[in-house]
């Protein structure tokens, strides 16, 4: 009985940690934004809360492709109230330590960035690029917990105003943008 008892004790974690990245996963997180404008006589930083979904398949335990998309409400830091941020992305990530409860995790991804204030019907529209870095976490073969950091940085290339749009490409409207999420990772098919 005590053999047993060990034996389970012992091989439950080997188990747990045979869990690897491959095959398909959905994410679900929460967390901060900050994005920073930098244009023609105007430097601001803008902060709020973000929900960060993502889906992915994994062709290798260490390569896995995605798409995702986060949503944010920022606060304006010019009293301009606040606005909507969202975001789509296109991008890899690698996890490291293949087989083991705790995982770090590299993230590169193309993301597409539209700021919007339906108050005044004003739109920014760009692209740029991100990498992440953060931990995953087992909690079963199916389930992990994780936390990640992502910066990036591009530039905003088309406004929009009412019904009318503007290519701004050669204006310096550039941003760099931060997020910490923190979130649930499930792989449904384990």
């Amino acid at each position: 009985m005590r053999l047993s008892l060990l034996a389970a004790v012992l091989l439950a974690p080997a188990a747990l940690a045979q869990s690897n990245s491959q095959g398909l996963y959905l994410h679900a997180g929460v967390g901060g934004q900050s994005v920073a404008y930098d244009g023609d006589g105007f430097d601001d930083t803008d902060e709020g809360g973000l929900l960060a979904l993502r889906a992915g398949y994994g062709v290798s335990p260490l390569v896995t492709l995605y798409v995702g998309a986060t949503g944010a409400r920022l606060d304006g830091s010019r009293g301009t109230g606040s606005y909507d941020l969202s975001t789509g992305e296109l991008g890899a990530r690698f996890t490291f330590r293949d087989g083991r409860r705790v995982r770090p995790v590299l993230d590169v991804a193309l993301r597409g960035l539209t700021a919007r204030d339906d108050e005044t019907d004003f739109e920014v529209r760009g692209g740029g690029v991100s990498v992440g870095g953060g931990v995953l976490v087992s909690v079963s073969p199916a389930l992990s917990l994780g936390a990640a950091l992502h910066v990036g940085g591009g530039r905003f290339d088309e406004v929009e105003f009412g019904r009318v749009t503007v290519d701004v490409r050669d204006e310096a409207l550039d941003f760099v943008e931060s997020r910490v999420t923190v979130g649930l990772t499930a792989y449904p098919f384990r």
